[in-house]
């Protein structure tokens, strides 16, 4: 059985969770907040749709674009707790 389908209420809900965690301290792209959507909810999203709702109010206020940590690897925008 596969995860269930996500409409874009559902998802911001599960990402003000993860916002509400510790999860965000340090930098992590689209694709690593979505892999960890998956994980701990068992939700297939992707990274654009993260990106979409992290750079929408209320979120964009919470969530910075934040630079890429010194010798880590991944591609997209990075985001990190203000």
């Amino acid at each position: 059985m596969g995860s269930a389908r996500i409409t874009p209420q559902t998802l911001a809900d599960y990402l003000d969770k993860v916002i509400a965690t510790d999860f965000l301290k340090a930098p992590k792209t689209g694709a690593m907040i979505a892999t960890y959507i998956k994980e701990q909810y068992d939700v297939n999203t992707t990274s654009g749709k993260i990106t979409a709702l992290l750079t929408r109010h209320p979120r964009n206020k919470r969530v910075k674009l934040a630079d890429r940590p010194e010798g880590a690897k991944g591609v997209g925008n990075w985001y990190q707790l203000v």
